[in-house]
C-alpha cells in the first residue's frame, strides 16, 4: 500500500471516529438531560434529595478545539 494510500485511509478512519466520539456526546447529553429532569422534578426529586443525586453539566467541547474536521495528521 502505497504511503498516500495508508494517509487517505488514516484521515477515514479519523473522520469515523470523530463521528463516533460525536455521536458518544450527544447520547450521554440526552441521558443528562433525563437524568437532571427527574432529579429537578416532584416527586422523584424528593427520593433524589436523600440519596444526594444532584444536576449533572452537559458534555461541552471549547470552540477552540471544534474544527469542523478531524485534526491535522502530518506524516
Amino acid at each position: 500500500m502505497k504511503a498516500s494510500e495508508q494517509f487517505l485511509n488514516l484521515q477515514h478512519q479519523l473522520a469515523d471516529t470523530e463521528d463516533r466520539i460525536q455521536v458518544a456526546r450527544r447520547i450521554y447529553n440526552a441521558n443528562v438531560r433525563a437524568y437532571d429532569s427527574l432529579v429537578q422534578t416532584f416527586p422523584s426529586l424528593l427520593v433524589a434529595r436523600v440519596f444526594g443525586f444532584v444536576a449533572r453539566p452537559f458534555f461541552i467541547v471549547d470552540s477552540s478545539i471544534r474544527r469542523g474536521g478531524p485534526p491535522p495528521v502530518d506524516l
